[in-house]
């Protein structure tokens, strides 16, 4: 099984620890990758290609609070209502997880943007 978030399998990122090491009253966001990065590059404005949202994942892949990022963007998510890049994965991504008709480990090719 690859450990690689990329868009033809949803798995866990690689280099990401599924552990947070947050310090009691720590923020998981101010341990994010993307922290200091522009949030166009997570959220655009409109409809993009799929290719368009791999600088956003290569900063998920590494980020050590993927999980709990993942997990946040699926608690606050309500609907069909999804945007942007969060916990490396895109919105057909998510709603994809939610639907149930793709989960990690899964070929993710049809749903990668």
């Amino acid at each position: 099984m690859t450990t690689n978030l990329r868009p033809q399998t949803l798995t866990r990122p690689s280099s990401a620890s599924t552990s947070t090491g947050l310090e009691p009253g720590e923020r998981w966001d101010e341990r994010a990758a993307c922290k200091d990065w522009p949030t166009e590059m997570f959220f655009p404005e409109g409809r993009v290609p799929t290719s368009w949202y791999d600088p956003a994942r290569a900063l998920c892949d590494a980020c050590p609070v993927w999980e709990t990022c993942l997990n946040a963007a699926m608690r606050e998510e309500t609907g069909n209502y999804r945007f942007g890049m969060r916990g490396g994965l895109t919105p057909k991504q998510r709603q994809a997880l939610v639907t149930g008709t793709i989960t990690f480990g899964d070929d993710a090719s049809e749903v990668a943007a």
